[in-house]
């Protein structure tokens, strides 16, 4: 997760809880524990057959290609610091707390595509730097996601702290399960497992019901609650809330492939032996490249590595990859990761001792043409009679900042 702005008052307090901050400056600025700073080096580049430092291309690129990269930074960096008369951010996290207006709605309504195409842009580096990073935050090709949503992959966010820099990650060996592990801390002893809710409806009385079995049993429980919140994507709120108005196929959702490789050993460059980096990418690859899942280990020697690959299945409609993924081998899956790296590590097929596959059918909202700024969203977020309350990453974009601060739509008294 990129550090949070000043403005995440709440995210800055649970990171503060989390232990990823030991402290405040006087300014107020935080200063991260440096275990969960991403380590040097962070991410890399496979080019032209070597590998480059950040994942910006560099190698092999014309005067026309450097000057247009240089001038598409500059764009953005104008878009992070664009405001609206009042003096509100164009481009914020939360999305909602962004100021529309007839220009961002405009941006909502094109894809990233064509909106570089309207700025003049031709360069092929250009295009699939921002095609890469659609794919990695939305899962959706550039060509499928609103102009909106690109800009604000670059725009959105504006970090602040003591002993990092804007755009500097935490991460942990075990990914953001680290976050949810420490967010779940607050609520042990009150998680029912082993249970599927059925139905939440409406009841008398300003109270909402919500009905769910328990496993291995005939036993139908039902809870009485004041308020509820549903943390569900829309695709589950469909069926759950049966007699609810509401065009759900507005919302889309990006399938994933990801994959853990245990190694033997860490593959070596093919054109050195310096050591991987935090994020390693490939480029023009299908896949995105890969996640050094140790990078964050003090160990001064270490052998065995785990990499995390990850693709987003998005070159076609998210229903029919769903259903090219379902129909395919497991070993289908695996020499494609394989093929893959071989590009940059060609014996890293000696040192794989284990190759683990899944699929994720739902992972991720697509921020596709108009989504952002249509009147369906809109209306997901509302609540019903102020009893149900709804947050999850699917009524803004695809981030943790979004899904963590949904809930703060309920009411500061229950």
């Amino acid at each position: 997760m990129p550090i949070p702005g000043p403005e995440h008052k709440e995210i800055l307090s649970f990171l503060n809880e989390a232990g990823c901050i030991h402290n405040f400056t006087a300014e107020g600025l935080p200063v991260y524990n440096e275990l969960y700073l991403c380590h040097a080096p962070e991410e890399r580049l496979f080019t032209h057959g070597v590998w480059q430092n950040g994942i910006i291309p560099q190698l092999g690129n014309s005067k026309n290609d450097n000057d247009e990269l240089e001038r598409f930074h500059k764009l953005m960096e104008g878009y992070k610091n664009a405001v609206d008369a009042s003096g509100k951010p164009l481009f914020a996290l939360p999305v909602d707390d962004s100021a529309f207006t007839p220009e961002t709605i405009a941006l909502d309504n094109i894809s990233f595509v064509d909106f570089l195409k309207q700025q003049g842009f031709t360069s092929d580096k250009v295009f699939w730097y921002a095609n890469y990073c659609c794919r990695d935050d939305y899962g959706t090709e550039s060509a499928k996601t609103s102009a909106f949503a690109g800009i604000h992959y670059f725009a959105g966010r504006r970090g602040l702290a003591a002993n990092a820099e804007n755009g500097d990650v935490l991460t942990w060996p075990q990914g953001n399960g680290f976050l949810a592990d420490k967010l779940q801390q607050h609520t042990k002893g009150n998680i029912k497992t082993n249970a599927l809710v059925y139905r939440v409806e409406e009841g008398p009385d300003n109270m909402c019901h919500v009905y769910y079995n328990k496993a291995g049993t005939d036993a139908t429980v039902r809870i009485i609650a004041r308020k509820v919140l549903m943390a569900t994507p829309q695709f589950i709120n469909k069926r759950l809330l049966s007699g609810r108005q509401l065009n759900y196929d507005a919302f889309s959702y990006a399938p994933w492939m990801v994959a853990n490789l245990t190694l033997k050993n860490a593959p070596l460059d093919r054109s050195d032996n310096r050591p991987l980096s935090w994020d390693n990418v490939l480029y023009k690859s299908d896949g995105l490249g890969y996640i050094n899942s140790c990078h964050q280990h003090t160990k001064l020697h270490q052998k065995q590595v785990v990499l995390t690959y990850y693709k987003p299945l998005s070159t076609g409609e998210p229903a029919q990859m769903r259903q090219q993924a379902h129909a395919k081998d497991i070993a289908a899956f695996q020499q494609e990761i394989i093929a893959d790296l071989k590009r940059a590590h060609p014996h890293i097929e000696e040192e794989i001792e284990n190759l683990d596959v899944w699929l994720w059918g739902h992972a991720m909202a697509r921020p596709t043409l108009g989504f952002i700024t249509g009147n369906e969203r809109k209306q997901a977020k509302q609540t019903i009679n102020g009893t149900i309350y709804f947050a999850h990453s699917d009524l803004g974009l695809p981030v943790f900042e979004e899904a963590f601060t949904k809930a703060t739509v309920l009411p500061k008294k229950w």
